[in-house]
């Protein structure tokens, strides 16, 4: 019944406003008001769609999404006073922040035309010398991948990923082992990634990248 709907929802707005008067918690009283705004905007949806002069349809559409404002408001409500403390201004000791400790940076991995691999097959077998000599690090290089400008005039963005390793490499198969079209597949592990600050970028457009290791 649509006085019904009127009722309950400026039972919940002032039962809302009492419960948030005497909350000192700032973030209760921030949900709370939220909780009023819907429990507000129900009510007067109600009483619009019952008695205001409205098409039949409008108020049909009206009575449809208005039973959403109260579910949002009483959620709203229920879940803010279960778990936040009422009477001291601090976030809940249940639901400590998380913050991250380890930035994990995942491995990358390409393929690249056998007639141009002659520097990855060489970085390979040197990373297998160094291995042998308990000298890995060595073999660790310095890549950057830039995003151009529509005119290749500039970089705009670069990348640089730091002490990056070559963990492995596989000879893709080709169609009638022509040797032409032959790829080289290469696993690269990477310890550190950042960004540098490129100033004076004309817009947010970009055309094409560039990659280096070296």
């Amino acid at each position: 019944m649509p006085a019904s709907s009127i009722i309950v929802g400026i039972a919940l707005l002032l039962l809302t406003l009492a419960l948030r008067s005497v909350s000192v918690n700032r973030l209760v009283r921030s949900r709370l008001l939220t909780s009023c705004v819907l429990f507000g905007v129900y009510a007067f949806a109600a009483a619009l769609a019952a008695y205001g002069r409205l098409p039949a349809d409008v108020a049909q559409e009206i009575r449809g999404f208005n039973p959403l404002l109260l579910v949002f408001g009483l959620a709203t409500l229920v879940v803010v006073l279960a778990i936040n403390p009422w009477r001291e201004d601090r976030l809940p000791d249940r639901f400590p922040t998380i913050v991250p400790s380890k930035l994990e940076v995942p491995g990358l991995s390409g393929t690249i035309n056998m007639n141009s691999a002659r520097g990855f097959l060489d970085w390979y077998q040197a990373t297998m010398a160094k291995e042998v000599g308990s000298q890995a690090d060595k073999a660790e290089k310095e890549a950057t991948l830039e995003f151009l400008s529509p005119d290749y005039s500039k970089a705009i963005c670069r990348i640089r990923f730091h002490r990056v390793g070559l963990t492995g490499i596989s000879v893709l198969q080709s169609q009638a082992n022509a040797e032409s079209t032959k790829a080289l597949k290469f696993d690269l592990s990477v310890e550190d990634v950042s960004v540098d600050d490129m100033s004076g970028m004309d817009d947010g457009s970009v055309t094409g990248t560039a990659g280096v290791i070296s």
